[in-house]
This record gives C-alpha cells, structure tokens and sequence, in this order.
C-alpha cells in the first residue's frame, strides 16, 4: 500500500514538473514576442536591400556582408553567396543571400535564392 501510494505521487509529481517547465517556456517565447518581431522586420529590411542591390545595383548592401540597423535598435547581417556558396559582393552576380536579423535577444533568419 504504502509503495503504491509512493509511485502515484511521484508520477503525479514528475508530470507536475514537467508541465510547470512547459509553461516557464511558453512564458518566456510570449514575453519574446515583440523582440522577435523587431528581429523579423530587420530580416526582411535586409533581404529587400539584398534584393535592391542585386536587381538595381548600388545601394547600402554592395559588399560581401552588410548591416543594416533599424530606427528601434534591431539590425540584420546581410551576407551573399555564389553558386559555390562562397560570399561574394552583392551583385546580379550574387547567387543567394541570407538575412538574419537581431532583436536584443531573439534572432531570426531569411534566406533568398535568385
């Protein structure tokens, strides 16, 4: 009896720990969610000077890595690539680029393929 009531509480337990540890995370990822966004919009302002810089020519993201800051403080790392996935300047030579931008602490990626 008393090793019965020992097991049940410690599943009950276990499965206690584990949902508090699910919740902390899902807490911290919603308190996140504005540093994220700043993150995406800083990828996607590097992908579209990528973008110009490749179809127009010229442009503040001319060279193999470029970054870009925002208004808010986030910032995007634009690097370009060739065929051979070596950086090379961003050009119409350019063959791929990837765009990843910061927001404090959250950090997320574009990548582009022409």
């Amino acid at each position: 009896m008393i090793s019965s009531v020992l097991a049940i509480g410690g599943a009950i337990l276990g499965a206690t720990t584990i949902a508090g540890l699910l919740m902390a995370y899902q807490v911290r990822q919603a308190g996140d969610l504005a540093h994220s966004q700043g993150a995406i919009f800083a990828a996607d302002a590097g992908v579209e000077c990528c973008l110009y810089a490749v179809y127009k020519g010229g442009g503040s993201c001319t060279g193999q890595q470029s970054t870009i800051t925002l208004e808010d403080g986030a910032s995007a790392l634009v690097s370009c690539y060739d065929n051979s996935n070596n950086l090379t300047d961003c050009n119409s030579s350019a063959a791929s680029a990837l765009s990843v931008g910061t927001s404090i602490n959250a950090k997320r990626a574009f990548l582009i393929n022409f």
